[in-house]
């Protein structure tokens, strides 16, 4: 764990084994399934907005141009987010679980994993930042989501996919994606992370930079498109929040 807050004390994030490639493999596949079904069908599945994300949990659909949140053009790609709070939503409002109770099965045992890491990571960070100890004075359950992701492949400046930003929260773990794209860093120090597949990558939000008064920066990221990319390309990240 000590390498691990090095890397991000160092280079902005850390590479860690997170495995489950099953399950995230099928969670993949069972994601581009339900993307095969109508729009409508697909609209189903969202529900209200939820506090940490300031957006749905479930399928999110992007019918306006701009992202309210951030006042940037949205990316072409599809969302639906995952949190534990999703089956009884979705019992709440009568849907039918079962053709998605694998993949709701296998987002669950991800979110878990994930959450533990987060837990871990932050608790160790704390050792050398005591000023973010108070985060785990909160006992809520349902500290993060998990995204999916579908990107489009349609590129903007410079073959971007996915604009850059830094996330908001405590900590965001980079769990999967099914082609390479994810590009770190800004300016000349800017480059795409090559990883095996069952690899995480795990880096503070703003919120862990602002705790850590910058110590730890929020890492500037984006997604690009890379020479040889066939087909959509797919990720699943973890997003923690105390």
């Amino acid at each position: 764990m000590n390498n691990i807050i090095n890397d991000i004390e160092g280079k902005g994030y850390a590479e860690l084994p997170f495995g489950l490639e099953d399950a995230v493999n099928e969670s993949f596949s069972s994601f581009k399934e339900f993307l095969k079904l109508d729009l409508e069908q697909r609209k189903q599945w969202t529900f209200p907005i939820d506090r940490k994300l300031n957006s749905e949990i479930g399928y999110v659909p992007r019918e306006e141009e701009t992202n309210q949140m951030t006042g940037h053009p949205y990316d072409y790609k599809d969302v639906f987010h995952f949190d534990l709070s999703l089956l009884n939503r979705a019992v709440e409002k009568k849907l039918d679980i079962g053709p998605y109770k694998d993949w709701f099965d296998n987002l669950t045992l991800i979110y878990n994993k994930a959450e533990r890491i987060a837990e871990d990571t932050l608790k160790n960070i704390s050792i050398n930042y005591p000023d973010i100890q108070n985060v785990f004075q909160d006992k809520q359950e349902n500290k993060g989501v998990l995204r999916l992701l579908n990107y489009h492949m349609i590129n903007r400046d410079e073959g971007v996919i996915g604009l850059g930003h830094v996330d908001e929260w405590l900590l965001t773990i980079n769990i999967a994606e099914n082609l390479p794209g994810l590009k770190v860093g800004a300016g000349t120090n800017s480059h795409i992370l090559m990883r095996d597949f069952g690899i995480a990558i795990v880096y503070p939000g703003r919120k862990l930079g602002n705790l850590t008064s910058n110590k730890l920066k929020p890492l500037y990221h984006e997604v690009v498109r890379t020479d040889g990319d066939v087909g959509n390309r797919m990720a699943l990240t973890f997003f923690f929040d105390r």
